[in-house]
Parts: structure tokens; sequence; C-alpha cells
């Protein structure tokens, strides 16, 4: 179901009952769309409304037996008036806007628009789309500020949406690698040796393939007291000389016997004949 035919079914099944000829449809209708733009019925113009000081969604009692109908909306603080009228097999709707003095209006084929009196929307009024958009042109578009239905229904743009850099797909492999600030790590296994195209080389990685890591690159590894500070340029890109130290298993004097050991160990494996006294 559209997003714009939501609510129908329900709105009509409210007014089928008294629905008779062909215009009570298009006058439902109509009705639907004021509501949809977030607009409120308050019963008839110059008279209080006794069923919803509130307003309501639905359309006021006997509604189908008048004529000429004087229907009192709001929307926010602003009084609007929907003016119904029918003559020569045309619907004539006018909307007013009292404080402002200002209307706009727009006028039905009633025969043209609406098919049948009963069942689903498209079968009601087959063309209803070209309805609602006649309805929203013709008549709000002219005395409402914006679509309030738009505004409302259009999620919230923030800041941080516009500055998220696009993500990798596989109809997008050329996206940049999605970056941790916490832990430094790059997330795309496609990305090898896609820094070494970028000039400021502000990507990482290199031609070798740079596995996810916690923390910073300590330069030096493998390279006994490492090396002096400043030896490598914030940013630069850099090829350990060997593997990081890693947390394992040893015979330090932790809790049940592990300890750190830095890596290598050189005891992780006894040499051939070790228990050969005579070697």
């Amino acid at each position: 179901m559209d997003n714009k035919e939501f609510g129908w079914e329900l709105l009509y099944h409210s007014v089928e009952p008294f629905v008779n000829r062909k215009e009570d449809v298009l006058v439902t209708f109509v009705h639907f769309v004021l509501i949809k733009n977030w607009l409120r019925c308050y019963g008839y113009d110059g008279e209080a409304c006794q069923e919803n000081q509130d307003g309501t969604e639905l359309l006021p009692l006997n509604w189908h037996t008048k004529e000429n109908l004087n229907l009192k909306y709001k929307l926010k603080e602003q009084n609007f008036v929907l003016q119904i009228s029918k003559s020569q097999g045309k619907m004539i709707v006018n909307f007013l806007n009292p404080d402002k003095v200002e209307a706009s209006n727009v006028v039905f084929e009633i025969e043209g628009s609406v098919s049948d009196i009963k069942g689903p929307l498209k079968n009601l009024i087959p063309k209803y789309t070209e309805v609602w958009a006649k309805v929203e042109n013709g008549l709000l578009k002219e005395l409402l500020p914006e679509s309030e239905g738009k505004k409302k229904t259009e999620p919230n743009k923030t800041s941080s949406d516009e500055k998220q850099p696009p993500e990798w797909t596989p109809t997008n492999p050329r996206a940049p690698a999605l970056r941790d600030r916490d832990r430094e790590e790059y997330f795309d296994p496609f990305g090898v040796g896609r820094s070494d195209l970028d000039p400021l080389g502000g990507l990482g990685g290199g031609m070798l393939f740079q596995p996810p890591r916690r923390g910073r690159i300590t330069p030096g590894l493998g390279v006994p007291g490492g090396l002096p500070r400043g030896a490598v340029p914030p940013g630069a890109r850099f090829d350990p000389f060997g593997p990081p130290d890693l947390d394992r298993p040893g015979r330090g004097t932790g809790r049940g016997g592990l300890g750190r050991l830095s890596n290598p160990d050189h005891d992780h494996m006894a040499p051939p004949g070790y228990d050969d006294m005579f070697m």
C-alpha cells in the first residue's frame, strides 16, 4: 500500500454507510487529502465543534445530507474553511483562509473522477493520484507555506549523516576504506594497494596486506630496543620489522602460571636432542 493510501480504509469504513452518490466519495477523498496534510476538522463553519475541541480526522455528522458543505479546519493556529458545492455534474471546491483573506479553488468532473461507490480506492477513483495532486497543488499549495505532510515525514538530516563516508558495497567497490578511530582499524579487505595510489598516504596499508590491529603501530618491532622517538614521521606508512608482541601462555609467575612474554619466545620449542647428556 502506498503511503498516501495509508488510513483511507479506516476513514472510508467510517463513512461507507452514508455514501450513496459518487460526489460523496469525492468529498471524502478531498477531506482525506487535507487530513494527510496535517489539518484537522472542527465541524461546520460558523458552528462550535461539540464533538472534539481538539479537532478530528472524521467528517462531522450528517455531512452527506448537505448540498453545500462548509467545513472548518485548522493547522496549528491557522483557520481554514473548505466549501464544496455541486453544479451541472461538477464539484467546485474552495479553500479559504479567512485570517489572511486568501482563497484557492479546483473543479472536478464527478463522473470522470469517480467510477464506483463500493470497493477499494483504486476502484472508487482509478486516477486517485491525479486527484490527490490536484488537491495539493490547486488548493493547499496556494495557502499553506509548505506541504506539512512532506515536512514531517521526511527524516531529519544531521551533520553527522552528511559527513559519513560512502560504504563499500559490491556495486561500489572503490569506496574508501572505513576506519575505526578508536582502534585505527581498516575494514576494507579489497583495498590492499590502494594507498600506493594516494600521493598523501592517508589511508595506510600499502601493497602489504595489513590485518586489523589494536592500538597504534609500534615502530621498530623486532629491533632490539626499538627505534628512537621520531624515527617514523606521524602518518607515514610503515611496515614493522617483526611481528607484534602478543599475550601468550608462558611460564610466568602470574595467576595460573601465565605471564607476559616478549615475542619471540626462545623457549617455545626445545632443540633436537636437548636432553642428550652426551651432546
